[in-house]
């Protein structure tokens, strides 16, 4: 419980006097950090990713505006063990997944989203501004690097009762084409 406190008080001091620092949408970002408790902050050369590249993160918070919903996503690098969590506003808005040590993905971005030894997490965003930031609440390693990238959702997806209906709406359609299709044949 006191370190969920102590990061929320962290997160909210960081995003109140910290100079804000925009993003692009659809880009890839690595960052940097200190061990457990440390503020996300500025990426360098040395935690570049690839597969696909990564281009260092600015200073945070980190911020941007969303037209529509959108989602970020953050994931661990390099070595597994550190963990997340991260705040909108100075509001927590979640944790990354509890990390298995020991594994390596080197700077591979794809190779640690695909390893369940990895903490990572999609976290759901709204159309609106943003203002992220992040603590290192793991870090068996004292310091380390990650990424994250936010997108813009493209479409809505249907609820499954907007499934139903639609389907429902297919159905009575295909059956008044059918029985038009049976009074028109003529017989003669």
């Amino acid at each position: 419980m006191k370190m969920k406190f102590a990061i929320a008080v962290a997160s909210l001091a960081l995003a109140t006097t910290a100079q804000a620092a925009p993003i692009v949408v659809g880009q890839w970002y690595n960052f940097e950090f200190g061990g457990a408790g440390s503020a996300l902050t500025v990426g360098s050369a040395s935690t570049v990713g690839t597969n696909p590249v990564s281009i260092s993160a600015p200073a945070g918070p980190w911020t941007f505006t969303l037209a529509t919903a959108g989602t970020l996503t953050v994931v661990d690098g390099f070595l597994s063990g550190d963990q997340f969590t991260m705040s909108n506003f100075g509001a927590v808005i979640g944790s990354t997944s509890a990390p298995v040590t020991g594994a390596s993905c080197s700077n591979d971005i794809t190779a640690c989203l695909g390893n369940a030894s990895f903490s990572k997490a999609t976290f759901a965003l709204g159309a609106t501004n943003h203002s992220i930031t992040g603590i290192a609440s793991l870090s068996p390693f004292g310091g380390g690097g990650g990424y994250f990238i936010v997108r813009a959702v493209q479409g809505a997806v249907p609820e499954p009762a907007s499934w139903a209906m639609m389907l429902a709406g297919f159905g009575i359609v295909g059956g008044a084409m059918r029985r038009r299709q049976r009074m028109s044949v003529s017989f003669g």
